[in-house]
């Protein structure tokens, strides 16, 4: 008998992860209107009924019945509806080994063809919210992401690209991810040099250590401002900050907003 075993498949797909951050069923009308929205997540709209507009640099787009749209993370757009509308929506993170949001080297709004029966049927299954009719929701919203996203997209995803010290770098950062982790504590904890560590790291994944620390540690304040009530204090001591006035003066310099400012401007956007 001869078996075939792909480690890179084992590395790649245990490292993929899909994050739910909000989802509901939406009865809209003409206060669904917001101008220069970008997210730290991207979004599904599955319209079932009515019409609705996004616009983005000089492009609109009239969202119809019958199709289901996916607006990338990180897109600045724009979005009204003149009348109403009705939607099944999802925000989700799909991240990749290197803890970044797939989608976020998307520029582009997506959609394709859907039959409204097969969306009110969607919409049926998700009010039920049994453990088998979530998992079916699961399975859509993955293979519709997939589906939809460009090949270029994830052409930089490959665990198997970095070495054991790089790969074991990123793991530790994902799991201890703190503002206090510094090169010199890494460099320790794998028995190398600092200089030898930094190097290889901006070699195989393109940006310096502290800049990989500092891009996680932000995207992953925007989820915690987004999906948690917890007080800014509370999301910069988690996140390894001295203190909430460091927190928000940083934050501030990366969005052009305090952190309050970006939560109360996010808990409007369905």
């Amino acid at each position: 008998m001869d078996i075939q075993k792909s480690h890179q498949f084992s590395d790649i797909v245990n490292k993929l992860n899909l994050e739910i951050l909000d989802s509901g069923y939406v009865n809209g009308d003409s206060l669904w209107n917001g101008k220069n929205i970008c997210s730290p997540y991207s979004r599904l709209y599955y319209i079932e009924s009515g019409r609705a507009k996004i616009t983005f640099g000089k492009s609109e787009i009239e969202m119809k019945p019958g199709y289901v749209y996916l607006i990338p993370t990180g897109f600045l757009f724009s979005y009204m509806c003149d009348e109403s509308y009705t939607k099944l929506f999802f925000h989700f993170n799909l991240t990749g080994p290197d803890g970044y949001d797939i989608f976020e080297n998307c520029k582009e709004c997506l959609c394709a063809k859907m039959n409204i029966s097969d969306i009110s049927e969607l919409v049926s299954v998700y009010s039920t919210s049994s453990p088998y009719d979530v998992l079916k929701i699961k399975k859509e919203i993955l293979s519709r992401a997939v589906s939809l996203l460009p090949h270029t997209a994830v052409s930089h995803i490959s665990a198997s690209e970095y070495s054991p010290v790089v790969q074991s770098t990123i793991d530790y950062i994902q799991l201890n991810l703190s503002l206090e982790l510094t090169a010199t504590f890494l460099a320790e904890r794998l028995f190398i040099s600092e200089s030898t560590l930094c190097k290889k790291f901006r070699k195989e994944v393109g940006i310096t250590l502290g800049k990989y620390i500092d891009d996680l540690i932000f995207f992953n304040a925007e989820k915690m401002l987004v999906k948690s009530n917890w007080s800014v204090n509370r999301i910069a001591k988690n996140l390894g900050f001295c203190d909430q006035f460091y927190f928000s003066r940083r934050f501030k310099q990366h969005y052009g907003k305090t952190p309050l400012q970006y939560r109360k401007k996010q808990s409007v956007e369905l």
